[in-house]
């Protein structure tokens, strides 16, 4: 008999807890439900935000310039390349990659547009510039570059 009473007075007392436990605003961590941020519901937890950061932050292009001469004479444009996109440019004769998102990918220089015919590869892994682009495909001018890197 005793035994009885205490097991009803312990399982009484444990669902009294529960209901306590759960019982009005439930509680997530410091702040209520009713003020937590809606955005996790939704989808836009903070993880998201910061994938979104990362994302746009590889996004960024890879500065590059072109020159009209060899050795890095006569600079005719400087601009942003976006990963495994050809961009068509006019005749150049040596290019130099700046120093962002370093040893990824490599660099195609083209003599036709859209990226086609001979071409010079260079891993950005062994250099950042191409100081005689002009000689290098066989005495003609580059009309199109390309930044490609796998790792987007």
């Amino acid at each position: 008999m005793t035994k009885a009473v205490v097991l009803s007075i312990l399982f009484l007392g444990s669902s009294l807890a529960a209901l306590n436990k759960f019982s009005g605003t439930q509680q997530l961590g410091k702040y209520n439900i009713d003020d937590y941020n809606l955005k996790i519901a939704l989808g836009k937890g903070d993880d998201d935000e910061d994938e979104e950061r990362k994302r746009k932050r590889r996004i960024r292009g890879l500065g590059i310039e072109l020159f009209r001469e060899t050795e890095f004479k006569n600079p005719i444009k400087q601009f942003d390349l976006k990963p495994n996109e050809c961009y068509n440019v006019p005749n150049i004769y040596s290019l130099k990659v700046g120093s962002e998102h370093k040893y990824k990918g490599a660099i195609v220089a083209c003599v036709e547009e859209d990226c086609n015919g001979k071409c010079r590869v260079l891993p950005r892994r062994i250099s950042s510039s191409i100081p005689y682009l002009f000689d290098e495909l066989s005495n003609s001018t580059a009309s199109s570059v390309t930044w490609i890197n796998p790792y987007y």
